[in-house]
């Protein structure tokens, strides 16, 4: 019998992870294909979700809707949040940073000793059609980086940051009412080089990575606009995320942690973990902070702390960077039981069926000893080339699974 999921609201479905891959620029090959994976926190697992392919590495990943959007060296992706299979994508050249308002999907762009004609594009959520392309006498006129949404707006973190010793810093604003770009602020107290850029209510902080010899953090709120240097660090950051009305960040190849607190314009806690992080994110229901390690060769590493406290630590793939939370109100979802799922013919022979008045599924076939034999989005599998035996057959319908025995003739 198909199993029944037990549901409850607002909660941390899985953690997406983003490999970011690893290239070859000497001999022109990819050593470690760019993928994506998902962490259960609840079993505590790990699993590789599909290699994304034809691009060289990539830069950021986040959730949106029903889709997965992922930023891949030339390529603006879409994914299936509830099945993981490539929706679509858009050629986008020097591609960074996301974000999404009012389902247009805002994008940066940047790239070693290129000049674009745009470093700001805007694309349809649905399509991933082309909206805008902001010229650089009407959007950003240098490479920018961090995209941030709050209060309707989005704030754009410009560096110049792939003109090495020429970085700037600027946080350029977009107002999708009047479709305009300008206001741009600048990050005072000679700050240059925002990095990430993050929201906390009305106000806006940057890290600021300068030339890599120093960090500050910045922080905007309407027009009031202050920058507070980091005494700790000489090599610039290497990561940096929100957690309890703090600015955690470490600096690069360096094992402390610090957080600093904007009330107080200082820094006031620390913790040294042992560990150099590439990625560090907070999740949004239970405030448990995940971070990744890696030796950007053939280790890499999750980490998930709650109030400091190692929880979980477990292998991933090599330069997982980039960590979004898939947070499911799963309250308003109707329940699924085996009386609304049917799987016909059973026993079957050259194909089965699913049907369901709920969303297309995604149907997974394994042997009984767990290896995946083949996948097929829609209602329909194809049998003709699986052998007569008894199998496991997985419907994944609104990110639920069912696990069901199948008998092929």
């Amino acid at each position: 019998m198909l199993s029944q999921l037990t549901l409850a609201q607002n909660k941390i479905h899985s953690v997406l992870i983003l490999n970011e891959g690893r290239y070859d620029y000497v001999n022109q090959t990819q050593t470690i294909p760019v993928s994506i994976g998902k962490y259960d926190p609840t079993s505590m697992s790990y699993e590789k979700l599909r290699d994304i392919e034809g691009v060289r590495f990539a830069s950021d990943l986040l959730i949106e809707g029903d889709y997965i959007l992922i930023a891949a060296d030339t390529a603006l992706i879409k994914l299936d949040r509830y099945n993981y299979q490539e929706l679509g994508r858009q050629k986008v050249e020097g591609i960074r940073k996301l974000a999404v308002l009012n389902d247009q999907i805002f994008v940066t762009r940047g790239e070693y000793l290129v000049n674009f004609d745009s470093y700001l594009q805007i694309f349809d959520l649905n399509d991933l059609s082309l909206i805008n392309s902001l010229d650089t006498n009407n959007g950003p006129k240098y490479a920018s980086e961090g995209l941030a949404v709050s209060n309707g707006k989005l704030f754009v973190a410009v560096n110049n940051a792939f003109d090495f010793g020429n970085e700037l810093g600027f946080v350029g604003i977009y107002d999708p009412v009047t479709s305009s770009y300008g206001n741009e602020i600048q990050l005072p107290n000679n700050a240059t080089n925002p990095d990430n850029i993050m929201v906390d209510g009305s106000t806006i902080y940057t890290l600021n990575n300068h030339s890599f010899d120093k960090s500050s953090i910045s922080m905007i709120n309407g027009s009031n606009a202050s920058t507070s240097y980091l005494a700790n660090v000489s090599a610039g950051c290497g990561t940096s995320a929100l957690h309890e009305g703090k600015v955690l960040y470490q600096e690069m190849m360096e094992q402390t942690l610090y957080g600093f607190d904007p009330a107080q314009s200082q820094v006031n806690d620390s913790f040294n973990l042992d560990l150099n992080f590439y990625g560090l994110a907070v999740d949004p229901i239970d405030y448990k902070v995940y971070a990744t390690t890696t030796d950007f060769v053939s280790n890499g590493a999750l980490l998930v702390y709650d109030n400091w406290n190692r929880l979980d630590s477990i292998s991933i793939g090599v330069s997982a960077g980039n960590i979004a939370f898939d947070v499911r109100d799963v309250s308003s979802v109707e329940s699924i039981d085996e009386k609304a799922i049917n799987v016909y013919p059973n026993p079957a022979k050259d194909y089965v069926m699913i049907n369901t008045p709920h969303k297309a599924a995604y149907i997974t076939l394994f042997s009984l000893t767990g290896q995946k034999l083949q996948g097929s989005t829609g209602n329909k599998m194809n049998l003709a080339e699986i052998p007569a035996g008894s199998y496991l057959i997985r419907v994944m319908i609104d990110g639920q699974s069912f696990d069901q025995k199948l008998m092929i003739q």
